[in-house]
């Protein structure tokens, strides 16, 4: 098992992404803190971590926009399994406005909850991984942080702003081996896209809009996230990676 001995923690695992990222490190040998705000989603996510892997597993409510409650999520994955190897910040939202619909205060939650955690998980975990001499994280941004897409102004930006910080921490952490990648992921069938995956319109957008002409689904982006936690990607970092079935790959003529 590729992961095995390591542990990780995963912000936003109550469900979706985050939640298949998680399941997918368990099984890959990993002993992993799943951290959402949503208590009782969590637990299930360990629930069901416990009845695949049978490995140590915590649950650790937290805001990832408080800087305390990231410093006790922290605090509460070294006191479990006396190490942090492994940092996915995926934890996030998605807002669709336009520039004059945004509120003000949707603009501020969507770059606290998208792009602010991003930074404050980073910088409290990354002594942990000093201590170690090794560390992989990453970041989970968004094709659409690649690419512009109408009415999604703020969601847009935080996810370009995720890359610009996986980018610069790259070069940042390179001399005390930590190595910095992003996912971005592309129409991924989670709890929140679930609706569309019927909707005539969207199955239409999806086929012409990508080169496979599907949905992908959260352990794509799980095993991509996997790879990049293990000793296998030690010379990648810096990396942006579309898994997205080619929608960043350019449109079909």
């Amino acid at each position: 098992m590729e992961l095995e001995g390591k542990s990780a923690i995963v912000t936003g695992s109550g469900n979706g992404i985050g939640k298949a990222i998680a399941l997918t490190f368990a099984k890959a040998g990993a002993l992993v803190a799943c951290v959402d705000i949503d208590e009782a989603a969590v637990k299930d996510t360990v629930q069901e971590i416990q009845t695949v892997s049978g490995l140590k597993t915590i649950a650790v409510k937290a805001d990832v926009t408080k800087p305390e409650d990231v410093q006790n999520m922290v605090k509460t994955t070294v006191n479990a399994f006396g190490r942090l190897d492994i940092l996915v910040n995926n934890a996030g939202i998605r807002l669709i406005g336009s520039v004059t619909d945004t509120t003000e205060e949707q603009w501020q939650d969507t770059m606290q909850i998208n792009l602010s955690s991003v930074f404050h998980c980073c910088k409290y975990v990354v002594p942990e991984m000093v201590k170690h001499g090794k560390g992989k994280i990453v970041n989970i941004a968004s094709t659409f942080g690649m690419l512009g897409f109408p009415d999604r102004v703020a969601y847009c930006s935080s996810k370009s702003g995720v890359i610009g910080l996986t980018r610069a921490l790259a070069w940042e952490l390179a001399p005390q081996n930590i190595n910095v990648n992003a996912i971005s992921p592309g129409f991924i069938l989670t709890r929140l896209t679930i609706p569309y995956e019927n909707d005539p319109k969207m199955i239409k957008f999806v086929q012409d809009s990508t080169a496979l002409g599907r949905w992908g689904h959260g352990e794509d982006v799980a095993e991509t996230a996997t790879f990049l936690s293990s000793d296998r990607a030690d010379f990648i970092t810096g990396a942006i990676i579309p898994v997205d079935g080619g929608y960043t790959a350019g449109k079909k003529q």
